[in-house]
This record gives structure tokens, sequence and C-alpha cells, in this order.
């Protein structure tokens, strides 16, 4: 039996309809017979049969087979914590109609008006904060509707800045 190594960086894994299950209770499961996709494990006493379904790397979700009972689970690492503790993660990143400013800051320049039509990665203003310049770029394909700040402008961390259509 070997012990299961949580990935190290991995926080917690969540489990779609059940309650969180941190690294502290992963730490104590053992690995009793491991093969490509399929493993059986001990935890607290018990023997699991556990078969991975579908993996998704870019989404960090595993489904797995766990005695026959199907589980959607995601990983959750420290970097994902951080992203979120930082104001930068959302369950639609990507899809956002609006931008706000990540942090409070001076808008340095503005590279769009309304009406312009842009691409996902297109720089969209500058905004300086603690004396670096920090590009703003869209996450998607779109249509400037409407620029909520002016260069010159001081704003906070949350600011609307520009709303896409």
């Amino acid at each position: 039996m070997s012990k299961i190594d949580p990935l190290k960086e991995v926080s917690k894994v969540e489990i779609e309809g059940y309650d969180t299950v941190n690294q502290l209770d992963l730490a104590s499961v053992l690995i009793v017979e491991e093969k490509e996709n399929f493993m059986i494990v001990n935890h607290d006493g018990r023997n699991y049969h556990c078969q991975i379904m579908d993996r998704n790397i870019q989404e960090n979700k595993v489904t797995l087979q766990v005695d026959g009972i199907t589980f959607k689970t995601k990983i959750v690492t420290e970097l994902d914590k951080t992203i979120a503790e930082m104001g930068y993660a959302s369950k639609t990143a990507g899809q956002e109609k609006d931008i706000y400013a990540p942090m409070p800051g001076l808008v340095l320049k503005l590279a769009c008006q309304a009406d312009d039509q842009i691409s996902a990665g297109d720089t969209l203003l500058t905004l300086e904060a603690m004396k670096m310049e920090n590009l703003i770029k869209a996450q998607v394909d779109g249509n400037i509707a409407e620029v909520h700040v002016a260069a010159g402008d001081k704003v906070e961390k949350g600011t609307l800045l520009i709303s896409l259509s």
C-alpha cells in the first residue's frame, strides 16, 4: 500500500452535489492497487474501487466512478485559490460582457473606443498600479459598447472600465 500524494498543489476536491473534501481528508487515502485508469483505494479501513471515466485537464475536472457511483469532481489547486482571492476567477470566466479594474490604479491610455471591433487578446487599455504598467486585454471577441473611463482617471478595484456588446 502506498499513500496518495494529493498532487502536492491540490488544495481541495469539489464533488458536485456533495460537501467539499479537503486535502487533509485526501492525505489519509491509501492506494491498495493501481492500474492505468483504475485503482483500489482505502479510506478509513474501507476499500473503494475507483475508475477514471473522463479527464478535462484545462478545466481541472475529473469524472470518477467509485464502487459503481459516478462523481463529477473539480480539482482546486493553491493557484486556483489565489486567483479567486485576487478576484480574477468567475464561473463565466472568458465570457464577461463587462471589464472591471482588477486592481486600483491610474488609467494611462486607452487603446479602444465605442463601436470598435475587438478580438481576444487585444489590449484595451493600460492601467498603472504600484508603478507598473498593466495591459488590460480582451478575453473574448466582440464589440466595444461603451468605454466608462478616460486616460488620467484613477480607478478602484472593481470599477467598470469597458462594456462589450
